[in-house]
């Protein structure tokens, strides 16, 4: 019996091949470039505020990072370690407004990051009496 080849079957064989190969690259695209790249980012917060003249730079980290270094005005605040879900403060006397800068490797990759330090203030509660 002599089977036969029909183009039909051949473009459905070839379209398939295609879908399947695009499909992996996406899916490794995906898991190995975007998921890594999200976890890494989004996992240090750090923020300032300053109050008579004294500066408190707090990090809190979601990842273990290592080698943190937090540089503000003459003050350097260094940590070897901090796990998930620990919080640092570094204060420091400043004269108004400044600069702080924190460095830190996560994932064996080195990151440093600047920001402002501004004057902020806590708003207290004033009671009403009626």
């Amino acid at each position: 019996m002599a089977t036969t080849v029909k183009l039909k079957d051949v473009g459905l064989l070839l379209l398939g091949t295609g879908v399947l190969i695009v499909a992996l690259v996406v899916a490794h695209w995906y898991f190995f470039q975007v998921l890594p790249a999200s976890e890494e980012s989004a996992r240090v917060n750090t923020w300032c505020f300053v109050e008579d003249n004294r500066a408190f730079v707090h990090i809190s980290t979601g990842n273990k990072i290592r080698d943190v270094v937090i540089e503000i005005g003459k003050a350097r605040c260094e940590y070897n370690v901090m796990y998930p879900g620990t919080t640092n403060v570094c204060e420091a006397n400043v004269w108004g407004t400044t600069v702080y800068r924190v460095k830190y490797e996560v994932h064996g990759k080195a990151v440093e990051e600047s920001d402002v330090c501004r004057y902020g203030s806590f708003v207290k509660p004033i009671p009403i009496r009626g």
